[in-house]
């Protein structure tokens, strides 16, 4: 079995620094305060909001991908609003369903997917001209995992029809 796995940290550290851009090359067109608020999107309270909104994406993408994933254990108590935050995102993959290649792929896509939705909710709060384009690179990344899912299901309900049709054709 192999896993996937997401420092709440390192997700932070790339919000901040995509956050920072889309903040500063609108420095001068736009108020300061404003564009202080969107350099500060995993400082202090606003961490609230991040963990929400990593928590929402990373379920997303454990439904996107449940067909090659293992469910993460079921929680022993009720889920509430203040539960902890993780500190870090583990998706378990099932034996057997992806290379090498793939698994590095769906670590890059996934990290990005995590990032862009962060990054467009944020924005959508803070500087709401900038969020499209975040909003747009979100949809494009589930477009990318969802398509990603569907050639690697096309690819093994084609190896299991040659494994069928050699069977039928073999005399041994």
């Amino acid at each position: 079995m192999r896993s996937i796995l997401f420092k709440r940290s390192e997700l932070c550290y790339d919000i901040a620094n995509l956050a920072f851009v889309a903040a500063d090359i609108r420095e001068g067109s736009v108020e300061a305060h404003r564009l202080h608020q969107t350099f500060d999107v995993c400082e202090g309270r606003n961490n609230d909001s991040v963990n929400r909104w990593l928590g929402q994406a990373f379920a997303e993408v454990g439904l996107i991908l449940q067909r090659i994933t293992i469910p993460p254990p079921t929680p022993a108590s009720d889920l509430s609003d203040d539960d902890e935050s993780p500190t870090e995102y583990r998706l378990m993959l099932r034996t057997g369903t992806v290379t090498e290649q793939l698994a590095i792929w769906l670590k890059e896509a996934i990290h990005n997917y995590l990032t862009a939705y962060v990054l467009a909710r944020w924005l959508d709060l803070t500087l709401p001209e900038a969020s499209a384009v975040w909003h747009d690179r979100t949809e494009e990344c589930r477009d990318a995992l969802t398509s990603a899912l569907l050639r690697l299901q096309s690819a093994s309900q084609r190896q299991k029809s040659r494994s069928v049709t050699r069977r039928r054709v073999s005399p041994i």
